[in-house]
């Protein structure tokens, strides 16, 4: 209810009818997976060391899908999921053809629950190689074979630079195509002017905006 009345102050009541459009498509979802991924859950019941992160709450599925769909990934393409949560975002990017999807989650308790979630449904997706590493996503190497890479404002501050930093030298370890999608990218403004290396190449617009990024393929050096 909190993020309806949220939709209406930011954007009437068109907003909040959509809101409510997509979690009933959410459920729907849900359903026919046999999956649980829904509801808020505040960082701090989840980690200690919060600093910078964000509360738990998953991805609207018409909206990553339709952003995917703009997108046409193929069988070639690896999707990494920041802040993979309990799995959704996953688990809507494995119903796409994509080779592997990946996810990197600092909460131990929603990596189990991603995993038990995959293990529900990988069966009936497109791609069935769904893996999630927990740790946190500043910390670790983005693997090389990255093609899309998906943020639903996981975290900000230092922890999001060291991200783009990260990703900036797995592009130059490994010149290739890349995209970053970015939904609600609030707190990334504040760093995004010194990211030359990001272009933005499409918008849309959903409970929050969605901006999505085509990477050089090799960024110089900082």
């Amino acid at each position: 209810m909190r993020r309806i009345l949220a939709a209406l102050r930011r954007g009437g009541w068109a907003a909040a009818a959509r809101t409510v459009k997509a979690r009933l498509n959410d459920g729907r979802f849900e359903r026919r997976l046999g999956v649980r991924t829904a509801g808020l859950v505040p960082i701090e019941t989840l980690l200690v060391d919060w600093d910078g992160c964000h509360d738990y709450f998953p991805t609207a599925v018409d909206e990553l899908g339709a952003v995917l769909a703009w997108l046409e990934p193929g069988p070639d393409d690896v999707f990494l999921d920041i802040g993979a949560g309990m799995g959704r975002a996953m688990i809507i990017a494995a119903t796409f053809p994509f080779r592997r999807i990946q996810g990197l989650e600092i909460s131990p308790e929603l990596c189990d629950l991603a995993r038990a979630n995959f293990a529900l449904c990988a069966s009936t997706l497109s791609c069935e190689d769904l893996r999630v590493l927990e740790g946190d996503a500043a910390a670790l190497p983005i693997p090389d074979d990255v093609t899309v890479i998906y943020l639903y404002n996981p975290f900000h501050g230092d922890r999001l630079r060291r991200l783009f930093e990260n990703i900036a030298a797995s592009l130059r370890a490994a010149p290739r195509s890349l995209h970053v999608l970015y939904n609600n990218p609030r707190h990334f403004e504040a760093i995004e002017h010194d990211l030359a290396w990001l272009e933005r190449v499409h918008e849309m617009s959903g409970e929050y905006p969605w901006r999505i990024y085509r990477a050089q393929s090799s960024p110089g050096s900082p």
